[in-house]
């Protein structure tokens, strides 16, 4: 007796085709997602259950940051499926953290063409901070995906794991605004100042914030905003200690008082 094909093998054929002869940034995301399921689910349809995990998570991006007890209780989600879906995440980080091992980042420039190689523009905002050491060499990345496609979410334990890296003596925070203006939002302004204050009081610095959309790019740093954000910190923290030479060092110079 003739042996029946799996009834949804030719539509995971095309995916690979496509993938082969165009490369993944062909797909669409979902099917980015449909793609992947199919080396944890091998012998079901895994299109609706791509487009559920990206709306009931709201994005792409957080798909891979979800609990996994949380992915478990999703219908069509085993044990292997969610273990793989949430280790990609640390993959990415491990992944980034040896490619940038020798990636030197002294100064706007070079932080944009390592950002434009490194990353790909999402249709939802997103950031990522890069750990630096005293030489200005890449030593950990962290991406946080966005909210949704005018906002992303950052915490003090986001931040908290930033400053656990080992030797960082600066951060660079990139931001994507990819369906608009790279120029600055209250809220950006906002945020920046906060994490300034933040990176102050546990010993690091804030060396620049980059704004990026797909041809664009807006410097904190070089638009001498950190500076200003820097002085009010030292205005509001005068007792907190604040090493001026290692601002200089970074390209930031601010009023000793």
């Amino acid at each position: 007796m003739e042996k029946q094909s799996h009834p949804h093998g030719g539509h995971r054929q095309r995916l690979k085709d496509k993938i082969r002869q165009n490369g993944l940034n062909s797909l669409s995301l979902h099917e980015v997602l449909e793609y992947l399921l199919t080396y944890t689910i091998p012998r079901k349809d895994t299109n609706v259950l791509a487009h559920e995990l990206i709306k009931r998570y709201n994005g792409f991006a957080n798909v891979f940051a979800a609990d996994r007890m949380d992915l478990l209780s999703v219908k069509g989600v085993g044990e292997e499926t969610a273990l793989f879906l949430t280790s990609l995440n640390e993959f990415v980080d491990i992944f980034m953290r040896e490619r940038g091992k020798q990636e030197f980042l002294p100064n706007v420039q070079s932080c944009v063409q390592f950002f434009r190689k490194s990353f790909p523009l999402h249709d939802n905002e997103n950031l990522y901070i890069v750990c630096l050491n005293k030489s200005f060499k890449v030593l950990k990345t962290f991406s946080i995906p966005g909210l949704n496609d005018h906002e992303i979410g950052l915490d003090l334990n986001q931040l908290n794991q930033v400053m656990s890296v080992s030797n960082v003596f600066s951060i660079v925070v990139f931001h994507t605004h990819p369906n608009g203006s790279c120029e600055p939002s209250i809220e950006d302004y906002q945020t920046t100042q906060q994490i300034v204050n933040i990176c102050c009081m546990m010993g690091i610095y804030l060396s620049d914030h980059i704004i990026l959309n797909e041809t664009k790019h807006f410097s904190f740093g070089r638009n001498n905003l950190l500076a200003d954000m820097y002085q009010k910190y030292h205005k509001m923290f005068p007792k907190q200690s604040l090493d001026f030479a290692a601002l200089n060092k970074l390209g930031i110079k601010i009023v000793e008082e």
